[in-house]
């Protein structure tokens, strides 16, 4: 079973690209992409964008957070947001996948 064995890597590196293809997308709204593919890229980026707007609270005391309309975590607390949910998957993905 050397398939399962590599199951928690790929859940955080799925989880990991998910959230810069998230970020990436809602960047490329500045590109004036046509109004379907903006709105078909924002739904999909949605909930990795609150996911990562959730941890606000704990970095806008620190001066780590920047915007004016929305305020987001700048890009140091951002990849150590990426690195905690993808350690999360891994973890979720390691339990799941052990051997009984």
């Amino acid at each position: 079973m050397t398939a399962r064995r590599h199951i928690p890597a790929l859940a955080a590196a799925i989880t990991a690209a998910y959230f810069l293809l998230a970020i990436g997308a809602v960047r490329a709204f500045a590109l004036g992409l046509p109004g379907w593919l903006e709105q078909s890229l924002s739904v999909l980026a949605a909930p990795g964008i609150i996911a990562l707007l959730a941890w606000n609270p704990v970095f806008a005391p620190l001066g780590m957070t920047a915007g004016e309309a929305v305020v987001v975590p700048k890009l140091l607390p951002c990849l150590l947001i990426i690195a905690l949910y993808a350690g999360l998957a891994y973890l979720v993905a390691r339990l799941l996948t052990r051997r009984r």
